[in-house]
């Protein structure tokens, strides 16, 4: 799997004339196909920017999207100065080189991973938390779903 970052291929600037990117940060079995689908969509010319190939692309991408909320314009979308781009990418290539390859997500990380989710979206309600919390969940006791559904409701 691989994770990517496709991107604006124009300048484009501010009105304090720093230069800007709108980004699309994630993750896809073929890179250049999901450009080509992308770019259909798009009024200007796009690129990949960054490519990395790893076996937790899916990790490394919810990772980043944490790292990048703060210039989020919509779903995976993200409008960055490139300054922002540089770093970010600098700093995803030393995270990419501290997973090592075949790591286990813990299941309380995918879970919380989830239902954060949810809540970002709007559809965490008090009853779909409910019945995650008590739904059966792989190697993961029903005291600690509540825990972390207690977490993230605060």
């Amino acid at each position: 799997m691989y994770l990517y970052i496709i991107g604006n291929n124009m300048r484009l600037f501010t009105k304090k004339h720093n230069e800007i990117r709108f980004i699309k940060v994630g993750i896809s079995q073929d890179p250049e196909k999901r450009l080509k689908q992308l770019q259909t969509g798009c009024p200007f010319p796009l690129a990949i920017i960054k490519l990395f190939k790893h076996d937790e692309a899916r990790y490394l991408e919810q990772e980043l999207h944490k790292d990048l909320e703060r210039y989020n314009t919509s779903g995976e979308w993200f409008m960055i100065p490139q300054s922002g781009l540089t770093s970010t990418i600098k700093h995803l290539s030393k995270l990419v080189d501290s997973k090592k390859p075949n790591i286990k997500i813990s299941s309380a990380d995918r879970y919380k991973t989830h239902l954060s989710k949810l809540k970002k979206r709007g559809l965490l309600t008090t009853d779909t938390l409910w019945s995650y919390v008590n739904a059966p969940f792989k190697d993961l006791e029903q005291q600690t779903r509540l825990e972390i559904a207690l977490d993230i409701l605060s």
